[in-house]
C-alpha cells in the first residue's frame, strides 16, 4: 500500500515539474506555470493566458486601472479598439479621443498615419501597431497567433514570447514527423519548427510550404544565349540555325569568320576580330556618318553629311540617293533589299528601293529619330526616338509603319549606338549617363544593365554578336565578352576612331521568306498587321493604281481644238498631245483606264474618241445640242 502511494506521488511530481518548471531570474512565472519576460509583469498588457501578470499590480502613473481591479492598462492601449481589461472597461467612454482622417489609420497609441504606411515593414506608429496585424512578417521572422512578429531564433527557445504560447508548441523540433511538416518536398526540423527546402529549379512559394517551378527563361537576362524553353524544375537551351551549342547555354557561330565593317582613314573595310587585320574594300571621299550592308546581294551602303546615300558593289560606288539632308542612321531589309534611313532634319523614317528609283516616308508623326535597326525576320523596325515632349524612347513598329509601340523610356540614359543581336532577339545600346550597356528583348521585356562597362568615357559606337560586345571609344576598337567583367577582359582590336561600325556576318542577316517576294508593288513593305503580309506604298508624287503599282500624277487640259496631258515625274514635267479635233472643244472628260476622251463640240453635241484612233463617234443624248 505504501509503495503504491509512493509511485503515484512520484508521477504527480514529474507532471507538475514539467508544466511548472522554475523560471530564470529574468523571467516571471504566470499562475499557469508559463514563463514570460520579467519586464512584461505589470506592464499594462496581459501576456499570461490567465491574466495573472497584471493582477495585484499597483497602476503606474498615466496607466488605466480596470474597473474590476483585474489589472492595469498602459495609456496607449486604452481606447485602442481592443479590450485589455477582462471587463472591457478600457474601451468604454472613449469618445473624447480625437479621430483620424478617413484616409489615415489610427495607431494603438492614437497617432494617425497614412493608410499606405500600414505593413511597410517600418515602425511608423512608434508602438509597432501598424506592423502587428499584417498578413505576414518580414523575412527571418515568424508570427504569433495574436499577430505579433518574432525572430525565428525566439521560436522553440524554451521561453514563451507569444501571449498564447504559440511560439512554444509541443512539436518543437519534431515538425517533420507530422505530414512532412506540411512541406511539398524536403522538410528539415528546426528548433522553431519545419523548414521547407526545394530542389534545384524550384523555389519556395509565399506560403512557405509548397515548391513551385522557377521559370528561368523569364529572367531579365536568361541562361540561354538564344532560345530558352522552360521545363518542370529545369530549362532547355537551343541555338539558332547556323550556331553550334556549347552545352552551357552558349552558342558559337559557324561558317565565315566574324568581321567588323567600319571606316578608317578614307577607307571602308573589314576588321577580322581574330587576326585583327584591317582589309580595305573601297576608298571614299567623305567620312561616312552611317553604314550598313546587304551580304546576300554584296552591297554596302553609307551616307555622308552632304545629303548623299551611296551604294557600293564589287569595289565600285555610286550615289544612290541625293538631296537627303540630315541622314542619321541606315539599315537594310536583307530579305527584300530595300533600304531604310532616319533623317534628323526632316524628322522622319524613310525607305527606298535598292536601285534608287523610289522613296517614301514610313513614319513622320511625333518622330525625331536617331539610330535605326531592322529585324526583317520579325518584320519590325526599332529606333531611338527623341520625342516631341522631351522624352527619349526606344520604339518599335511594323516595317510599313503600322502598330507603333514604345518599348522603353530611356530619357535619363542619354542613349546611343542602338544595335540588334538578330539571333538572340535582343536590342543593345550605350547609356552615356550610366556608363553602361543596356539591353531589352525585341518585345520590350527582359530589361538588363551591364554595369560599370566603360571606364573614363563611354563608347561611341556598338555592335553585338555571338556573345561579344564590339565597341569603339575615341581612339580604339575593342571586344569584350558579355559574361565577364569588362574592366578586366577588354581586348584591343584596332587603333582608330570608329564612329560607325557593324558586325559583318551571314548569320547576322539570316535568309528566309519575304511576303513581298511575289508582290507587284512599286514599294512593298512587310507587315504582320496586313492580311496579305505586306503593304504597298507609292513614292511621293505618285498615285496607287491596280495591283499595288503606282503611276505619276497626271492632269489634262484643252485649248480650242487640242487636248494635252501633263505628267509630273519628280522635278520634271512631260507634256503630251492626246487628241486633236477639227471642231471647237467646249468641255471634255477623260477615262484614263479605257484610254478615251468624251467631249462636247461647238454645236453642243457630245462625241467620244479613243486616244489610239482618229475617228469620232456621236453619243446620243436626251437633248442634242444642249451640251
Amino acid at each position: 500500500m505504501d509503495r503504491g502511494l509512493l509511485i503515484c506521488c512520484a508521477a504527480v511530481f514529474i507532471l507538475v515539474s514539467d508544466v511548472c518548471g522554475e523560471c530564470n531570474r529574468n523571467q516571471w512565472q504566470c499562475y499557469d506555470g508559463v514563463c514570460i519576460p520579467h519586464r512584461w509583469h505589470c506592464d499594462g498588457v496581459g501576456d499570461c493566458q490567465d491574466g495573472s501578470d497584471e493582477m495585484a499590480c499597483s497602476c503606474p502613473p498615466k496607466a488605466f486601472e480596470c474597473a474590476d481591479g483585474s489589472g492595469c492598462v498602459t495609456e496607449s492601449l486604452a481606447c485602442d479598439g481592443r479590450a485589455q481589461c477582462s471587463d472591457g472597461s478600457d474601451e468604454l467612454d472613449c469618445d473624447w479621443r480625437s479621430g483620424c482622417l478617413s484616409s489615415d489609420w489610427k495607431c494603438r497609441n492614437n497617432i494617425c498615419i497614412p493608410q499606405n504606411f500600414l505593413c511597410n515593414e517600418v515602425n511608423d506608429c512608434g508602438d509597432n501597431s501598424d506592423e502587428e496585424t499584417c498578413g505576414s512578417c518580414m523575412k527571418m521572422k515568424i508570427r504569433c497567433s495574436d499577430g505579433r512578429c518574432l525572430n525565428q531564433r525566439e521560436m522553440c527557445d524554451g521561453v514563451a514570447q507569444c501571449t498564447d504560447r504559440s511560439d512554444e508548441p509541443h512539436t518543437c523540433g519534431k515538425s517533420c514527423r507530422n505530414a512532412n511538416g506540411g512541406c511539398s518536398h524536403t522538410c528539415v526540423d528546426q528548433t522553431w519548427g519545419a523548414l521547407c527546402n526545394c530542389p534545384s529549379g524550384m523555389t519556395l512559394s509565399a506560403n512557405g510550404f509548397d515548391c513551385i517551378d522557377v521559370d528561368e527563361c523569364s529572367q531579365s537576362f536568361g541562361p540561354c544565349m538564344h532560345l530558352c524553353t522552360n521545363t518542370p524544375g529545369s530549362f532547355r537551351c537551343l541555338c539558332q540555325n547556323g550556331f553550334k551549342s556549347l552545352g552551357n547555354g552558349s552558342c558559337e557561330a559557324q561558317g565565315f569568320p566574324v568581321k567588323i565593317l567600319t571606316f578608317r582613314r578614307s577607307l571602308i573595310g573589314l576588321v577580322n576580330v581574330k587576326t585583327r587585320v584591317f582589309e580595305p574594300l573601297l576608298s571614299i571621299e567623305s567620312d561616312p556618318i552611317a553604314l550598313t550592308y546587304d551580304i546576300q546581294r554584296n552591297f554596302i551602303y553609307w551616307a555622308d553629311n552632304h545629303g548623299n546615300i551611296y551604294k557600293a558593289y564589287n569595289h565600285k560606288s555610286m550615289v544612290l540617293y541625293s538631296g537627303q539632308p540630315g541622314v542619321r542612321s541606315l539599315a537594310v531589309d536583307w530579305l527584300t533589299g530595300q533600304l531604310y534611313w532616319t533623317s534628323v532634319t526632316q524628322k522622319a523614317i524613310f525607305t527606298g528601293t535598292a536601285d534608287g528609283s523610289s522613296t517614301c516616308v514610313v513614319i513622320s508623326k511625333d518622330t525625331d529619330p536617331g539610330e535605326i535597326v531592322l529585324s526583317p525576320v520579325e518584320s519590325f523596325i526599332f529606333w531611338i526616338n527623341n520625342g516631341m515632349s522631351e522624352e527619349i524612347t526606344i520604339e518599335r513598329t511594323a516595317m510599313d509603319g503600322s502598330n507603333r509601340t514604345t518599348l522603353i523610356f530611356v530619357t535619363a540614359q542619354i542613349p546611343k549606338g542602338l544595335t540588334l543581336d538578330v539571333a538572340a532577339r535582343r536590342l543593345f545600346w550605350i547609356s552615356e549617363f550610366k556608363m553602361s550597356i543596356e539591353s531589352i528583348r525585341t518585345d520590350g521585356s527582359g530589361s538588363y544593365t551591364f554595369w560599370n562597362f566603360f571606364q573614363g568615357s563611354p563608347g561611341q559606337s556598338l555592335a553585338v554578336f555571338n556573345g561579344w560586345f564590339y565597341w569603339a571609344d575615341e581612339k580604339r576598337l575593342w571586344q569584350t565578352p558579355q559574361n565577364l567583367p569588362p574592366a578586366k577582359y577588354n581586348e584591343f582590336l584596332l587603333k582608330a576612331s570608329l564612329p560607325v561600325l557593324t558586325v559583318y556576318h551571314e548569320l547576322q542577316q539570316p535568309q528566309g521568306f519575304s511576303p513581298c517576294k511575289n508582290s507587284r508593288c512599286t514599294l512593298c513593305l512587310p507587315s504582320k498587321e496586313s492580311p496579305v503580309g505586306f503593304t504597298c506604298l507609292c513614292p511621293e508624287g505618285m498615285l496607287p493604281v491596280a495591283y499595288g503599282s503606282c503611276e505619276n500624277f497626271k492632269v489634262a487640259y484643252a485649248t480650242a481644238m487640242v487636248i494635252y496631258s501633263l505628267e509630273f515625274t519628280g522635278n520634271t514635267t512631260i507634256k503630251t498631245e492626246l487628241f486633236t479635233s477639227d471642231e471647237d472643244i467646249q468641255a471634255f472628260d477623260m477615262h484614263w483606264k479605257r484610254g478615251c476622251v468624251v467631249w462636247c463640240n461647238g454645236t453642243g453635241h457630245v462625241k467620244t474618241n479613243k486616244l489610239s484612233q482618229d475617228m469620232s463617234e456621236y453619243i446620243l443624248t436626251l437633248k442634242p445640242g444642249m451640251c
